[in-house]
């Protein structure tokens, strides 16, 4: 007799049981006459228990969960972990959830006190900062770094894929192994002064970074656009700029984890810049969405002024579902988050001017 048989003489006498059609007592009598036929039937039993919570599970009509907007199953199964920002210029843990990996910041606020960049690599389990004078790894489990890559006000973004950390090191976009530190990939930026804050596309494929167009500008790098290219360094091109004639700000760029829209800071045309201790004052700050494509551009919330260190940062939460900035959304200097569409606007702490970096948790 098969499993299936089995399986199904087992159910038909469950129903039988249940419907009265059955004496039970003969039923585990027959079932005990052998130790090996007994082990087959509890075998054969479970596999119709299992199969009959899977159709519980899987059916779309039982306990189907209605989820948001723009989300796709599967396309980035991260969960939120901890939020690493920097509070009065010092590196520290702004948010840990209670099912966040653990954190040990170690020799990070001492070796980056004014940090340009933090980017956390897949797992969750390593932290890529930049520190004037190179680009460093963090080991969160154990608390200890060690040097990746040497550079002067270089910036670093850790690729989706997890084996290459895209390097800004002025005038040059570099891809370096993510291992030894190797430069894998130079991509030139012709005609694009001061290529900055680098992000991935979440299939590791094409990042996007912020630069002053050499053409449009007069040298003062009074205005800064959005470009897109190809992790090969194919394709370059741009997404958005200001106006001719205007002298608009693109500053910090973030792509959202299931691939749909970009988000970046821009300042207005009117905006100022203006040096204030260890940060910059910023205002007329504007959190905008734009698509891959550089259609559909949106402006969803207004966040500024903001006194930043080394400029406004985002960070989308990994599970897409939250975007997280510095700025002063509810007139207060601190960390925020909102949903997508600029609602739901949420602030988790104060204090905090720089760069910010989300824990994804897989």
């Amino acid at each position: 007799m098969t499993l299936e048989t089995l399986g199904k003489a087992a159910t038909d006498s469950l129903h039988a049981a249940a419907t009265g059609g059955l004496d039970v007592e003969a039923g585990l009598h027959t079932l005990k006459r052998t130790r090996a036929r007994r082990r087959t039937v509890k075998v054969a039993s479970l596999v119709v228990s299992v199969a009959l919570l899977g159709w519980l599970v899987v059916d779309p009509g039982v306990g189907n969960r209605a989820q948001p907007a723009g989300h796709h199953p599967g396309s980035f199964p991260h969960s939120n972990g901890a939020i690493i920002g920097a509070r009065d210029s010092n590196p520290t843990v702004l948010s840990e959830p209670a099912d966040s990996l653990p954190i040990d910041l170690g020799d990070l606020p001492a070796m980056a006190a004014r940090p340009s960049t933090y980017s956390w690599a897949p797992d969750g389990t390593e932290l890529a900062f930049t520190t004037p004078t190179e680009v460093r790894i963090l080991d969160v489990r154990r608390g200890d770094s060690r040097r990746l890559f040497r550079c002067r006000s270089c910036q670093a973004a850790w690729s989706p894929l997890g084996d290459v950390i895209a390097v800004v090191a002025p005038p040059e976009l570099r891809l370096v192994s993510a291992g030894n530190g190797s430069t894998l990939v130079t991509i030139a930026t012709p005609g694009i002064s001061a290529p900055s804050w680098p992000t991935w596309s979440p299939d590791g494929t094409q990042l996007v970074f912020t630069g002053f167009d050499d053409a449009r500008g007069t040298g003062s790098y009074s205005s800064s656009g959005l470009y897109r290219v190809d992790a090969d360094g194919n394709h370059l091109s741009r997404l958005w700029a200001a106006a001719p004639g205007e002298d608009a700000r693109a500053w910090s760029s973030a792509w959202s984890p299931d691939g749909s829209v970009i988000a970046f800071v821009e300042q207005a045309p009117q905006g100022s810049s203006v040096r204030k201790g260890s940060g910059t004052v910023l205002d007329d700050l504007s959190i905008v969405m734009i698509k891959p494509d550089g259609s559909g551009r949106a402006t969803v919330a207004d966040i500024g002024p903001c006194l930043c260190v080394e400029g406004p940062s985002l960070a989308w939460s990994p599970d897409g579902h939250l975007l997280a900035f510095s700025g002063r959304a509810d007139r207060s200097n601190g960390l925020h988050t909102m949903n997508a569409d600029g609602t739901g606007l949420r602030r988790l702490a104060t204090g905090v001017s720089g760069p910010l970096a989300w824990q994804p948790v897989p």
